[in-house]
C-alpha cells in the first residue's frame, strides 16, 4: 500500500511541475543542460560528462564557429506485465551543452563514450605571446 501511495504522490509532482495538457499527456523541457568537467591535460582540454544508458547513435559531438556542442537524446519503452494488467512507461531524456573552445582544427577532437561517460578531447589554444610594439615619433611624421 505504500508503494502505491509514494507513485501518486510522484505523480502528483510531476502534474504540478510538468503542465497538463487538453489530451492529458504531460510535457517535458526540450532539453536538460548536461553537466560537463573541463580541466587542462597535457595541453588539451579533456571534458567529461555523465551519459549513462547512451548509447554513442543517441550522443552527437559537434564543433563550428569556435563552439563544441555535444548533445545527446534516449528514449526507452518500458512494459510491465503482471496478473493480467500491463503497465507501460516511456522514459526519454535530451541534454545539450554548448562549450566555447576557440578556433582549432576539428580533426584534432576526438570523443568517446565508455562506461556511461563521455569524454571529449579538444586541443587547448596557446598561450598568446606578448609582442612588444614599436613606437614612432609623432614629429617625423610632421614634414
Amino acid at each position: 500500500m505504500e508503494l502505491a501511495a509514494l507513485e501518486r504522490n510522484v505523480d502528483r509532482i510531476f502534474s504540478e511541475v510538468f503542465a497538463r495538457p487538453a489530451d492529458g499527456q504531460a510535457t517535458e523541457p526540450t532539453f536538460f543542460r548536461l553537466p560537463v568537467n573541463v580541466e587542462v591535460k597535457d595541453g588539451k582540454y579533456v571534458i567529461t560528462a555523465p551519459l549513462a544508458g547512451f548509447k554513442p547513435e543517441e550522443v552527437e559531438v559537434a564543433f563550428a564557429d569556435g563552439a563544441l556542442t555535444i548533445s545527446a537524446r534516449h528514449s526507452e519503452d518500458k512494459k510491465d506485465h503482471r496478473d493480467g494488467w500491463v503497465r507501460r512507461e516511456v522514459v526519454s531524456g535530451s541534454f545539450y551543452r554548448q562549450i566555447p573552445v576557440g578556433e582549432i582544427d576539428p580533426s584534432t577532437i576526438s570523443a568517446q563514450l565508455e562506461n556511461g561517460v563521455l569524454t571529449v578531447t579538444v586541443p587547448a589554444p596557446s598561450e598568446p605571446k606578448p609582442v612588444k610594439i614599436a613606437i614612432s615619433s609623432g614629429s617625423a611624421n610632421q614634414a
